[in-house]
Parts: C-alpha cells; structure tokens; sequence
C-alpha cells in the first residue's frame, strides 16, 4: 500500500505540473530581452624610443569584451578617438589618460550598461601601492591593518577600520551602523607608513589614488562621508589638514570602488603621511577602501 500511495500522489503530482506548464506557454509569457554590457580588457607594450635620453611611448592594445553591442566609440584622453571594436593607440607622453568606451545596444532596456571607463597612468614611479590582500594577521583585531599602517578608532567606541572579504576581493571597512548598538558616530582614521617624496623635486605631479566605496544594499543608506588628510613629518592626528572631502550619494553603486585621485605634489621634498578619515557621519552602514596608491610622474 505504502508503494501504490507513492504511484497515486506522483501521478496526479505530474499531471497537474503538465497543466501548469500547458497554462504557461498559452499564456505567452515573453522572454526580457537581454542587456547590452561594455566591457574592455587592454595590453601595453612599452617602447624604449632613446635609452639615452629615457624616452619611452606606450602603446596599447584594447581588447573588446562587450556584449550583445552593435557599434562602439572609444575616447583615449589624448584627443584621439576610434569607432573600432579592438582598437590600438600610441601615448607618446608620460602621464594620466582617461579612456571610455560607450557601446550601442541591440535592446533599450534599463539594465543595459553601455559605457566602461578606466584610467592609464604612464612613466609613473611607484612610492606605495596596498590592496589590502597580504601582510594581515587576521587573529588580532589590533594588527588588521597591513603592517606599518595604523587604524585609529578616535571616538573610542570600539569599531575601528576592518578587515572584509567579498567574493575575493579583501578591504578596509569602518562602519556608521551596527546591527548590534545600532547608530555609530565614527571618527576612524587609517593612516599609511611614512612617504618620503625628499627625492622629488617642484616639477614632479605626485598623486594619491584610492578606490573607496559603499556597501548598504539600500540607497538611502549610502550617503557615507569621508576625508583623506595629509600630515608633514609626523603621523599624529593634530597634525594632518584636510586635502579632499566626499559624500557620497543614494545614487552611487553598492559594493564598487570609485577611484579618487588627489594632487600632493606641493608636497614634493618633505616626508608625509596621508590618511583616510571615516567621519561626520551616522546612522548609514558602511564603507570601504579596496586601493591605495601613491606614484609621480617626473
């Protein structure tokens, strides 16, 4: 009986998903349309044009990852500009260059994604660069910072910078919020090691790039605010002023660094430290610090 009880409750399981199915494909549901994603990948090869005289031009092969596009248009940042799908361009000067690639989709749908942008940075000298991927102890709350970086949590609270992991990818957190107490007023700042720039002199651009981002899955909750700062010859917190202030916006993506980039070359011949202050905010949820990088370009 047990058997023929199965057999009974199977058959009429199968009948009626045979209905349903049936139901479905008279009903004519359609299928969305897919979207339109631009996407590039790209490949320098340096030219050494006079060893000499330490001239070198760049040149780069784009690499076309887009899908479901019918035309595209690159901008190279060098006023040269290309409607093919793989093109190749030449930078003959060092320095910063912002390409874009704006795509045509098949289907004008909201979720189409039709531009990707980048920035290219040639002849730069590299002063520091973290990721936040190595040098963490992971056991101790008080060394999660890389080693010679400090993370300070100024309002004592006891929520300071942190260490996260998303889909692979690590970086710093500090929190506005907490499921536990609710509100923080955070005044949290990560500072980096000390930055000699004595070998640079007043002709050198010497930057500070990093890619800082939201996570709260709710706009309204993205409107973190932040500050890097800069302090000459000591890292204590009286001494940094202020170089640059974000915040940012219900409008601005979840989960994505956005890159900054802040001119310090007035700073070249002195010894610094730069840091990222999480501040003048509360009740939002969190951000974060996937990249620091610190180059010139002489």
């Amino acid at each position: 009986m047990k058997s023929l009880k199965f057999n009974y409750y199977s058959l009429n399981f199968l009948i009626m998903l045979a209905l349903m199915l049936y139901a479905c494909k008279d009903e004519g549901f359609e299928v969305p349309p897919a979207s339109t994603q631009a996407d590039f990948d790209y490949e320098i090869n340096v030219i050494v044009v006079d060893e000499e005289e330490g001239i070198e031009h760049y040149e780069v092969q784009f690499i076309n990852k887009s899908i479901l596009a019918q035309s595209y248009f690159w901008d190279f940042g060098n006023n040269e500009t290309s409607t093919e799908a793989n093109p190749s361009v030449t930078y003959t000067q060092s320095g910063s260059y912002y390409v874009s690639l704006t795509v045509e989709p098949l289907n004008d749908v909201y979720y189409n994604k039709l531009t990707k942008s980048t920035s290219l940075t040639f002849g730069k000298i590299e002063i520091l660069f973290e990721d936040f991927n190595e040098g963490i102890d992971f056991t101790d709350e008080d060394t999660w910072a890389p080693e010679g970086w400090k993370a300070i949590d100024n309002d004592g609270d006891g929520f300071n910078w942190y260490v996260g992991e998303r889909q692979g990818v690590l970086s710093m957190r500090s929190q506005s919020w907490t499921s536990d107490t609710g509100p923080l007023e955070p005044d949290n700042w990560l500072i980096t090691p000390e930055i000699n720039l004595t070998q640079f002199s007043d002709e050198a651009t010497i930057t500070f790039r990093c890619n800082v981002g939201v996570t709260a899955s709710t706009p309204m909750f993205r409107q973190e605010h932040y500050g890097v700062f800069i302090a000459v010859g000591s890292d204590n917190l009286e001494n940094f002023v202020l170089l640059f202030e974000e915040t940012f916006t219900e409008d601005t993506p979840n989960w994505v660094g956005l890159e900054r980039n802040i001119d310090i070359s007035e700073y070249a011949g002195q010894v610094v430290y730069l840091a990222i202050r999480h501040f003048n905010v509360t009740d939002m949820d969190r951000i974060i610090v996937e990249e620091v990088e610190i180059y010139a370009i002489e």
